[in-house]
């Protein structure tokens, strides 16, 4: 075969060849050397794109196989739980599925309500029900039964006691320890969970023209104090007080426009969130990192505010004199329909459970000697004393009987057990004898930071 002029190959021209060599020689010419010259923007294919797209590929398979993982691993960590964990560490109580919206108080137990909720602590059912105006039980009647004493029992969830049984309630053991003493006596609870002492004296307000209680009780929440100056609470519009220069109290009204009560098992992420097992258990130790970055106000209102028992400046931070003023208002509101007033302090296991501050001592590295187990009880108690209204004291009375603890429903609740209500149940019984409450010689209350059994 002979030389092919580079020339010839090139151009496309052919020289007078052998037949043979034509024919490869056509076959070489059919051949296109590849065009290297790099191809202007979105021209068309580079290695290089090819390369990103591949990478890209990758982290995005990377990122699902992850997120996947996670997933898998979140499952099987609920379903330990689950299967483990006893249901007291996280099972959840939806308490707002016992509320409806109310223009002047932000919201209020149901009216006519009757379900039944399992427990927990115990796996048996109770049931929750009240009357037409949203009291309980659900027997009462606003028409008052001549002869017999009628106590009003005013509070938050503390008093409304959702998680024990309606016989094992501060009402129904408060008045069996009457009639026991032999006082003919019923008890209205008007209890309301999320409720702050504002919301308490408004509803006094409603409550007590129509029922005409001889004996008003309210039960103070060491919660209270931040949400009494809060406009909202719990994602919903609710009424705050101002105190005015002359001293007189200004009532804002909620503002309930677009006011909507979103139950917690509402939307796929809410109910997975407060209904996961896992979650739950975890919840206290993400609240209690969460608190570090909200205020003493905030903290106050989730019930992570212990160092009001050790820190008097956080103490004296807390707006007594709007508190004085809204137990001052209940007083005179109550005197003039007929009713005397009676204040107590809910026995917060901060206060009335020794290993849980034995606990709180060490976990914060605290001086025993810091912590004062009496120290929002004294300024109720102040508050009380400076209006003329009784006050009874609850801490000592649960302290001298530690042997029928634990006096809450441990370790994740700190609402009150049985034996809580009705150990407070008789404080209150023998403060309503020593004061003269039960129709005998009037007596000073106990006054002074719990002063024992009565």
């Amino acid at each position: 075969m002979g030389e092919l002029d580079n020339h010839s190959f090139f151009s496309g021209h052919r020289q007078h060849r052998a037949p043979d060599e034509i024919h490869v020689l056509n076959q070489v010419d059919n051949f296109r050397v590849p065009d290297y010259r790099v191809p202007e923007k979105g021209e068309g294919y580079m290695p290089e794109a090819e390369t990103q797209g591949s990478r890209l590929k990758t982290t995005v398979f990377h990122l699902f196989a992850l997120t996947l993982g996670l997933l898998v691993a979140v499952l099987l960590a609920e379903i330990a739980v689950r299967l483990i964990v006893p249901q007291r560490y996280w099972v959840f109580w939806d308490s707002t599925s016992t509320w409806a919206l109310d223009p002047e108080l932000g919201w209020v137990r149901k009216a006519n309500m009757s379900f039944a909720r399992r427990l927990p602590f115990e796996g048996r059912f109770i049931r929750i029900e009240t009357n037409a105006d949203g009291v309980a039980p659900a027997s009462i009647r606003r028409e008052k039964v001549p002869g017999k004493l009628r106590v009003l029992v005013l509070g938050d969830s503390a008093v409304a006691g959702s998680s024990v049984a309606a016989e094992e309630r501060i009402d129904a053991v408060l008045q069996q320890q009457l009639q026991a003493a032999g006082t003919d006596a019923e008890v209205i609870n008007a209890g309301v969970d999320g409720y702050s002492t504002d919301q308490e004296l408004l509803l006094l307000e409603r409550l007590v023209p129509l029922y005409h209680p001889d004996i008003v009780m309210v039960c103070v929440d060491q919660n209270d104090f931040g949400a009494n100056v809060s406009r909202t609470q719990y994602g919903l519009p609710k009424p705050m007080f101002v105190l005015a220069p002359s001293g007189h109290l200004r009532d804002i009204p909620p503002d309930m426009k677009g006011a909507a009560i979103h139950n917690f098992a509402g939307g796929p992420l809410r109910f997975v969130i407060v209904h996961s097992a896992l979650y739950r258990l975890l919840q206290p130790h993400i609240w209690a990192l969460r608190a570090r970055f909200l205020s003493l106000q905030q903290r106050n209102v989730l019930g992570l505010s212990d160092e009001l028992y050790y820190r008097s400046e956080a103490l004296r931070s807390l707006d007594w004199p709007l508190f004085e003023a809204m137990l001052k208002e209940m007083a005179e509101f109550s005197r003039a329909q007929g009713a005397e007033l009676l204040v107590y302090l809910h026995p917060a296991v901060d206060e009335v459970w020794e290993p849980n501050i034995r606990y709180t001592e060490a976990r914060l590295g605290l001086d025993p000697a810091r912590y004062d187990r009496y120290a929002i009880e004294r300024e109720v108690m102040r508050a009380s004393q400076r209006e003329g209204i009784a006050f009874c004291p609850l801490i000592d009375y649960f302290l001298q009987r530690e042997a029928r603890g634990p006096f809450h429903l441990l370790p994740r609740d700190p609402h009150c057990n049985a034996t809580g209500y009705r150990l407070s149940a008789e404080a209150l019984s023998g403060c309503l004898r020593a004061g003269g409450f039960l129709g005998k010689e009037k007596a000073a209350i106990a006054t002074g930071p719990s002063t024992g059994s009565p």
